[in-house]
Parts: C-alpha cells; sequence; structure tokens
C-alpha cells in the first residue's frame, strides 16, 4: 500500500527530501530558543520530585501521576492534589515496565519481559495487579475510544477495560512503536517511516498511512497529532485536514512530546523542556530546564511531569 505525502513535510519517494525548518533570523532554533526570551514569556513554576530508579515513562490520570522504570520490577505514583505533598509511593509489578497508561479506573503497564499488560487499581496500588496475556512483548500502550490498546511488535491489541480480555488484534505492516489515541482515531507510528491511523470504534485502517521520516513519538490533542522524528523536527498534523500545523519546529535532541495546558511540550536530551504554540508549531519562549535524560512526558492532574530517566527524578511544571 502506498502512503499519502503531507502537504510537502513528508515524502513517501524512496529518498525523501529533509523536513522543513523554521526560519533562523531570530534566534537559533536548534538550540531550542523561540519567540521573544525569557523576560517576554512567563516562566511556569517547576518543583523536582525524587523518586529513585530510572524513571522512562510517565502517565498522569486517575488522580495521580504513574512512573514505569523499565529497569526494575518497581514503580511509583506521586498524588499531587493530597495535603501535605506525600512523597512518592512505590509498589512492585511482575516485572520492569516499559510503558504506562491510564483511564477507565485502571492504571495499565506494558510488561514486554512477561509478555503481559499489567492492571492496577489506582485505589489500592499495594494489591497485586490483574495480568493480561498478550502474544509478543508489548511495548507502548495507550487509553481511549472505549479500549486501552497495547503495540506488540507487529500487532496492535484492544483490550477492553471492563473485562481486562482482549477483544481484537489488528496487524501492522511493520514494527509498531509510538502510539496515541485521539479525535476518534488510534495513531500509530510504523517501522518508522508510516503514520497508520485506526478507527477507535471499528479498528479498521482509515485511508492509507501518512508517510514520515524517523519519527518516534507522537501525541495527539485538540485537533493536532505532532511528531518528534530524529532529525530534531517537531511536526504538528491537522488531524482533520492532514495539513502540516506551520513548519516543523526544530529542537535539538528532541525525545518525547505531549499536548495540553494551552501548549506542545518536547522534551530533549539536553536537559530542557521546550514549548510549542499548539496553532503555530513555533516555539515559545526559552527552553525549560529539567532532569538528566527526560525521556518521557505527560500532562494531566493540573501539571506537565516529566520523567528524568538519568537521575531518578520527576519534573512538575505548572503552567
Amino acid at each position: 500500500m502506498g502512503a499519502l505525502a503531507l502537504a510537502g513535510v513528508f515524502s513517501g519517494e524512496e529518498e525523501p527530501a529533509q523536513p522543513l525548518r523554521p526560519e533562523t533570523t531570530e534566534g537559533d532554533t536548534s538550540r531550542g530558543e523561540g519567540i521573544g526570551d525569557e523576560d517576554a514569556v512567563e516562566r511556569p513554576d517547576m518543583k523536582t520530585i525524587q523518586v529513585g530508579g530510572r524513571p522512562t515513562a510517565i502517565a498522569a490520570g486517575e488522580g495521580s501521576v504513574w512512573i514505569a522504570d523499565s529497569f526494575s520490577d518497581e514503580a511509583s505514583a506521586i498524588r499531587p492534589r493530597h495535603r501535605g505533598n506525600p512523597p512518592p509511593a512505590h509498589f512492585a509489578l511482575l516485572g520492569p515496565a516499559a510503558d504506562v497508561a491510564t483511564g477507565y479506573g485502571g492504571v495499565w503497564f506494558a510488561l514486554p519481559e512477561q509478555g503481559t499488560i499489567e492492571r492496577r487499581d489506582p485505589s489500592a496500588t499495594a494489591s497485586a495487579g490483574e495480568q493480561i496475556p498478550v502474544d509478543g512483548f508489548p511495548s507502548g500502550i495507550a487509553a481511549g475510544g472505549g479500549s486501552v490498546w497495547a503495540v506488540s511488535e507487529s500487532i496492535v491489541l484492544r483490550i477492553d477495560p471492563a473485562s481486562g480480555e482482549v477483544s481484537d488484534e489488528i496487524e501492522l505492516s511493520g514494527f509498531g512503536s509510538g502510539v496515541a489515541v485521539g479525535e476518534g482515531l488510534l495513531w500509530v507510528i510504523v517501522d518508522n517511516r508510516e503514520l497508520v491511523r485506526i478507527d477507535a470504534s471499528t479498528g479498521e485502517d482509515v485511508e492509507e498511512p501518512i508517510a514520515v521520516r524517523d519519527a518516534s513519538n507522537i501525541a495527539v490533542g485538540d485537533g493536532s497529532a505532532w511528531l518528534v522524528s530524529a532529525s530534531e523536527t517537531v511536526t504538528g498534523i491537522d488531524t482533520g485536514s492532514l495539513e502540516a500545523v506551520g513548519k516543523p519546529a526544530r529542537v535539538r535532541g528532541a525525545l518525547d512530546v505531549a499536548v495540553g495546558e494551552q501548549a506542545v511540550w518536547v522534551t530533549s536530551s539536553d536537559r530542557t523542556v521546550t514549548r510549542l504554540d499548539p496553532t503555530t508549531g513555533e516555539i515559545v519562549g526559552a527552553p525549560l530546564p529539567v532532569g538528566d535524560e527526560p525521556v518521557s512526558v505527560s500532562v494531566g492532574e493540573g501539571a506537565v511531569w516529566v520523567a528524568n530517566g538519568g537521575d531518578g527524578t520527576v519534573t512538575r511544571i505548572e503552567p
């Protein structure tokens, strides 16, 4: 099957053109510098929370912020709305978790070594979790559209959140990586070169895949999908028209992306978070300093949360 090109930004040709770069006459956007400066754009309140280990995935929802550690069988929970700001609670999983998602009254961990999805009750994390066996090695998970979705190698598994049963298996044309749910669709990056859209109600593909280049992570929200690529660009796609949202922003060392709190948030290997305007894709203000190896970001529970895998911390950003 062929792939749709996106407004000249992504190309399905054998030798795709380099993604467009924003003009850099005012500041060097490759370093994450954007419109205005720190004086012109108010800096949000920020706090560093020590969680220990190597936090590599994070999800905010169900009343808490949930942190997975792909190097140990321990996960953590931060309860931001509790009085006294209690320290993170730690609890054991069946094995190391590659990803975590929240929704439908549960917290869902992808455990690739065990070949399972582990569901935990957010109000009783000390209790044993429910194990949902799946085929392959689940690496990504998302909740939305009435289901929980797990990407395991070249298949997407639909899990009924009420019964915990796998109700459908959807084959991909290659290895699935980044996954997100939004606008009634499941969005999956395949082989870092195609973006597949799946109808969340029927499980059927929606039109042809969109050709992308070196894409690694995706977030969907507020009418747009945002892709991070290995070429250090972040590209927005209008989910209705499939047209590009402005020009791709170049963010050096871009790792992960999340949407919410009136911004697009991009973590970078240079220990920063860059904010993008969700309507134009332009960089807003100066990068925000966070911890070492900020590999995952999530928006929810009234803040933006960054998992810093290199120093065992979580950064809380309150816009």
